[in-house]
């Protein structure tokens, strides 16, 4: 049998410790092309979504379709799956055990008797074996920061979908307030030219034509500022989503108004509390920091155990061979208990943070159920007042048709009408914000898709592009 060469045992033992370092430039000149470039006709997109049983309408978009498409196009998920993989890779680095290393003397003698062989040659390989359950603890820790990049990217996938649910009622509202405004302003102008005309026959005073110019204009105002109010809400979606807002622009939406104050109504305090406080981001990441903080005390507990160092050895004294083995107990004596006293405070602090993230859901549900009667309130009377201004128009367009009032008085029962159904398009807002807020402050979308993609997967090959 032949015997490994020497050199190449050296070679085996020194290799896990050579690394090389492979720069990793950012391209920081492209990004602009790059989020130009982005479409939600992207095949990528499409395939993706289809895995997922999402199909796009060949009439409207769904909310639901395009809060997927922000998690695909999602620059700060990225970001925050990446945080993610790093906290992973730092789970095996605190595995890891201390490392172990030849250590090397050479002595020669240069003084006294001659002796034939004046060297001196020591090899040693000290361990050091950790106790206490440093590693344990190590690795613990690394463990909690995992689960709370975890939630923060659970988080940051909860915060995209909001955006876009938000953005997306924000959006569809902007149309329906824009045909309610262009209702007034037809109106409005047209009760206008009625005023001018009974005014030039001496049949209505001066205070009439100001007021009927004064309307008209009002309503002029509004229209015009109608077409910016929907690219406004048209960009904020797309910000939302992640792509140019030519890719919302006119493309019309289905339903966006979420479901939350009836969802809520249907199960009642204690249910949402209970399943808030199971659901929330932000109890998860401060139980996830709790338990980082419970590690760092185990660990400073445990620093205070001394090491073991073996060194097992040979020494080859001027043609004597000599087997040697060292031990060693490096830090046995410590003086102060601060790092653990400091480990023990600072977990206390985590633990007031824990208490206080759940007294702060509690009371943002209990603000968005308040939210909810206050819109739901303020919707059903402005229904009222909408049906009976609809009746008023009505009847003053039954009048009109028997002779019995002129054109004025119906298109001004008319600018009464729309003006009642733009405060009731406003109320209708308010309520949709109430309900995004209270399945915000439980942390759950009720109506939301059954199937979620894995947010540790990244559903494009090139994450950030």
């Amino acid at each position: 049998m032949t015997r490994p060469r020497s050199w190449l045992i050296v070679v085996t033992l020194l290799a896990p410790a050579c690394a090389r370092y492979v720069p990793a430039p950012l391209d920081t000149t492209g990004a602009a092309p790059r989020y130009h470039s982005r479409s939600l006709a992207d095949p990528g997109l499409t395939a993706w979504l289809g895995a997922l049983g999402q199909q796009e309408h060949a009439d409207r978009r769904d909310v639901a379709w395009l809060a997927f498409a922000a998690l695909y196009f999602g620059s700060e998920l990225d970001a925050r799956r990446a945080e993610w993989r790093a906290a992973v890779a730092a789970e095996g680095t605190a595995a890891q055990r201390p490392p172990i290393g030849p250590d090397a003397d050479l002595e020669r003698r240069v003084g006294g008797a001659e002796l034939e062989a004046p060297w001196v040659v020591a090899l040693s390989l000290p361990l050091t074996i950790e106790l206490g359950g440093k590693r344990g603890a190590r690795v613990a820790a690394a463990r909690a920061r995992t689960l709370a990049a975890r939630v923060a990217l659970d988080d940051a996938v909860w915060r995209t979908v909001e955006a876009v649910r938000g953005a997306a009622g924000d959006y569809r509202a902007s149309y329906v307030l824009r045909d309610v405004v262009a209702r007034e302003r037809t109106a409005a102008l047209r009760a206008e030219q009625l005023v001018r005309a009974r005014y030039a026959e001496g049949a209505l005073p001066s205070t009439e034509l100001f007021r009927a110019g004064a309307d008209a204009r009002a309503a002029d105002a509004a229209y015009a500022g109608d077409e910016g109010r929907i690219r406004v809400a048209a960009g904020r979606l797309a910000r939302a989503v992640g792509v140019p807002a030519a890719e919302i622009l006119g493309r019309p939406l289905g339903d966006a108004s979420p479901r939350g104050c009836t969802w809520a109504d249907s199960l009642g305090a204690d249910s949402l509390e209970a399943i808030a406080l199971r659901r929330r981001n932000e109890i998860g990441i401060a139980l996830a920091r709790y338990a980082e903080a419970e590690a760092d005390v185990r660990l400073a507990v445990a620093a205070r155990n001394p090491d073991l160092t073996l060194a097992p050895g040979f020494i080859w004294d001027q043609g004597v061979h000599r087997w040697t083995l060292g031990l060693g107990l490096p830090g046995l004596i410590r003086r102060g208990r601060g790092p653990a006293r400091e480990a023990m405070a600072r977990r206390a602090a985590v633990a007031a943070e824990v208490t206080a993230a759940q007294t702060a859901v509690l009371g943002d549900l209990d603000v968005a159920r308040a939210e909810c009667g206050a819109a739901r309130t303020a919707l059903s009377a402005l229904d009222s007042v909408v049906d009976r201004a609809g009746e008023a128009t009505r009847a003053a367009r039954d009048a009109y048709g028997r002779g019995e009032t002129g054109e004025l008085e119906l298109r001004q029962a008319e600018i009464v009408e729309a003006r009642a159904a733009r405060e009731r398009v406003s109320a209708a807002q308010r309520l949709m914000q109430a309900s995004l807020d209270i399945e915000g402050a439980v942390g759950f979308w009720p109506a939301g898709p059954a199937r979620w993609p894995d947010p540790r997967v990244s559903p494009r090959s090139e994450p950030g592009s």
